[in-house]
């Protein structure tokens, strides 16, 4: 099983409410990216299909040393 398969078993497994808090290198506009990749596009996949919101309000979690975003 991958990391991600073993997230989607984990996030079935919760009873809500619960914050699920991590640094997953994933992008995807639904949390802010210019871009999705492919973790990304699995994330949202497995957070759509468990009926589960992202909160964050799109500023990037990341800065690069030259001050730019990684998305």
């Amino acid at each position: 099983t991958t990391d991600l398969q073993r997230l989607e078993g984990l996030i079935a497994s919760l009873d809500a409410p619960y914050i699920l808090c991590g640094d997953f290198n994933a992008h995807s506009p639904t949390w802010g990216s210019s871009h999705t990749s492919k973790r990304g596009s699995m994330l949202d996949s497995i957070l759509t299909s468990n009926n589960r919101c992202v909160l964050n309000d799109g500023p990037p979690t990341f800065l690069k040393g030259d001050g730019c975003n990684s998305c």
